[in-house]
């Protein structure tokens, strides 16, 4: 994290992007990116091969630390680094994200002592969703206009929503795969990683998706308070959790898309010990623990 939060600071106080230009220069070829600039400030990449991928990251990654450093100083440092890439980027999404991930994590911490406090937090919500699909006209693009830092990438998102959704309804099933679509704008950028797969491998693999995400973060029912209050679990569960929601405006594609994988594997990993953590087979007597057999002792 220091080192691409340095590289984007590089990329901010230069004004160009350090790293694609100097290996464009090395290798003499065009750059693999361009500059973008958004309120006259340059969008920094860093190592990657855009700015909201850059973002995203710091995102996923600030998410992950904050759950993990467990003294002040070293939590408010870390999310101060990753706040910081994140804002260099200039990227709505996963700045939104950024700041659920923060409100999460203090509502964890403020209402810790309560058990139900994950379920109340999600009927919120639910209810808050469930006001804008009632009242909006049109919800989705009420969520992508009013929650960007420049409406014009705003209305352009949901200008690719509303032609997405009219290819998506051609080939419901299996979709394009990676065939051209004959539109200039979705044969350029569908900035939605949901809409993207259905395009190209149809709606059941969005579903799929999706399930694995959720079947990977489902609390295990054996030791579900381990679960919620292990700072592994929370850390892995708020970055998928984020992966999804920023995917909503976020098209992933070579690092992330490995990200991605990766932080699945290993809260899928994480599940499965805590489930089997305490289990035992059922025709085998369950041992003795060490700190069973010293209260033994104690109590002779």
């Amino acid at each position: 994290m220091i080192i691409v939060v340095f590289l984007a600071l590089a990329d901010s106080v230069t004004g160009r992007l350090v790293v694609h230009t100097t290996l464009a220069g090395i290798f003499q070829s065009a750059p693999l990116l361009q500059a973008d600039f958004r309120a006259d400030l340059l969008r920094t990449a860093s190592t990657f091969d855009h700015p909201i991928l850059f973002g995203t990251f710091c995102t996923l990654s600030g998410a992950m630390l904050m759950s993990y450093e467990q003294t002040f100083a070293k939590r408010t440092w870390w999310v101060g680094v990753c706040l910081l890439g994140c804002i260099l980027s200039m990227s709505s999404a996963p700045l939104l994200s950024f700041i659920i991930a923060i409100v999460a994590f203090a509502y964890e911490c403020l209402m810790k002592n309560y058990s139900s406090r994950w379920s109340v937090f999600w009927l919120a919500v639910a209810g808050g969703m469930l006001a804008i699909f009632i009242i909006a006209n049109h919800p989705i693009g009420w969520i992508i206009t009013h929650l960007t830092l420049d409406p014009v990438s705003g209305y352009f998102r949901l200008m690719i929503w509303d032609l997405a959704l009219l290819k998506i309804g051609q080939e419901p099933w299996t979709g394009f795969a990676f065939n051209p679509l004959n539109n200039e704008i979705l044969d350029y950028t569908v900035d939605c990683v949901w809409l993207q797969l259905a395009i190209r491998f149809g709606i059941p693999m969005i579903v799929l998706v999706a399930l694995t995400n959720i079947a990977a973060i489902l609390p295990a029912r054996r030791n579900a308070s381990k679960v919620t209050n292990d700072p592994p679990h929370w850390g892995f569960t708020t970055a998928l959790v984020l992966t999804m929601l920023t995917g909503l405006t976020v098209h992933y594609w070579h690092f992330l898309w490995i990200f991605w994988a990766l932080c699945l594997g290993l809260r899928a990993s994480l599940r499965e010990a805590s489930m089997t953590e305490y289990r035992m087979p059922a025709d085998e007597p369950m041992p003795l623990m060490a700190a069973d057999i010293s209260l033994v002792h104690a109590r002779r």
